[in-house]
């Protein structure tokens, strides 16, 4: 049997990697005669291949636009790459597999109609190869335009096989949104980081060495549902300098990190010159090594003794190493992770500037109380058992034609 897995695994954002990469490894080792092979529905084909700068200059362009005329450009962009490369693209990765399995992220959202229409391309295509398709671990988002509802309705047809959402808020969208076949629990696959990428011991230090996760504003702004009043560059560069600051004369070591997007590095480093500008900091603030593969991302996360992120795979890789994790809340599939792991005590929402003190002493109060490894290991089992059921239930999954 031949899987192919449609996700976004080649995305400049390395959490999407790590995902693939460990659905990828645990089917394999649960099914070693099973092939498994990610078609990345972006096109991209290996790691780094995004077209990072070119992505960044139409984004630009489209946060000039008012929302109608945004949707509109955005879409015929993406039906415009659909059709000169995607196409050909998701068939040749299709030809030859005996089910697709639209596998981990937060794939079924509707941000300007991006992954509807590439999904429904790819799921077309899908079903003119007699494919069976199926859903596995990905994230539901809370609303959807009337067009992005109706692609993903044309990419889902009536005879998915099934559909597994990685958390409970994703199940009951799934269910009110498209009602059959009903919405399943599952975690999600980056919960098995640490077995797929063993991490060697973190040194005893004199200081704890904390990473604070920076993400651009601009793609918390085009994805999140929860709002803040920090709203402009500048504000958020403060809140980094100040959660930085703060945490720096309690005597803890502080490096900036990214999940590798490029707009994430270059305000990394905006960050990092506003801190050099400031001689309140009582501990020089470094900045990651430039990351190219997920094993990279992984690695620096396993590193730290505790961090503070807003993305979410961040915070599931250090808690898949049981490393003491602070979430900044900015969409609600935070929240369901936090829940899962039973750390929303860790999850801080409603952000304003005033409140990286509050932050701060939230992450000392993480790095006393530690990470409960019982928890952690019980979860990670329970990902594998998901996961052997994935491949139990597409192997007896009967042939047939998807009309």
């Amino acid at each position: 049997m031949k899987v192919a897995l449609l996700n976004v695994k080649y995305s400049p954002n390395l959490g999407d990697g790590i995902i693939a990469e460990c659905l990828e490894h645990t089917i394999g080792t649960i099914a070693p005669s099973i092939q498994v092979e990610s078609c990345d529905i972006a096109g991209r084909t290996a790691y780094g291949s995004g077209l990072n700068a070119g992505r960044r200059r139409i984004h630009q362009v489209l946060d000039r636009l008012p929302p109608f005329l945004k949707t509109l450009v955005s879409a015929t962009l993406v039906r415009l790459l659909i059709h000169t490369r995607l196409e050909s693209h998701y068939q040749r990765h299709l030809e030859d597999c005996d089910v697709a399995v639209i596998g981990g992220g937060q794939l079924i959202a509707d941000s300007l109609l991006n992954f509807p229409l590439k999904l429904a391309s790819a799921c077309g295509i899908a079903r003119k190869n007699s494919l069976k398709i199926a859903i596995f671990g990905v994230g539901v988002a809370s609303s959807f335009s009337r067009k992005g509802l109706s692609l993903f309705q044309k990419a889902f047809g009536d005879a998915l096989l099934f559909a597994r959402v990685r958390d409970q808020d994703s199940v009951a969208r799934w269910d009110r949104t498209f009602q059959t076949p009903p919405g399943d629990l599952v975690n999600d696959p980056g919960l098995l980081t640490s077995a797929v990428y063993p991490a060697p011991n973190r040194p005893t230090r004199p200081k704890p060495l904390i990473g604070i996760g920076v993400t651009h504003p601009s793609a918390l702004t085009l994805h999140s549902d929860q709002k803040t009043d920090i709203q402009s560059l500048s504000d958020w560069i403060a809140f980094y300098v100040d959660l930085a600051q703060i945490l720096s004369a309690k005597g803890v070591e502080i490096e900036l990190f990214t999940n590798g997007a490029g707009d994430d590095v270059l305000f990394a480093n905006l960050i990092a010159d506003a801190l050099q500008n400031q001689s309140e900091t009582a501990e020089p603030v470094t900045i990651a090594d430039d990351m190219a593969h997920p094993r990279d991302l992984a690695m620096c996360i396993a590193k730290y003794d505790g961090i503070i992120a807003h993305r979410l795979h961040a915070n599931i890789v250090a808690f898949s190493y049981a490393i003491p994790h602070v979430g900044l809340a900015w969409d609600s599939k935070m929240n369901g992770f936090f829940a899962r792991a039973e750390r929303l005590p860790f999850l801080v929402g409603d952000l304003h500037r005033a409140k990286t003190a509050e932050i701060a002493e939230l992450a000392l109060q993480s790095l006393s109380t530690g990470i409960d490894a019982e928890r952690v290991n019980m979860l990670m089992q329970e990902t594998k058992a998901h996961i052997t059921t994935l491949v139990r239930d597409l192997e007896q999954a009967p042939n047939r034609v998807l009309l």
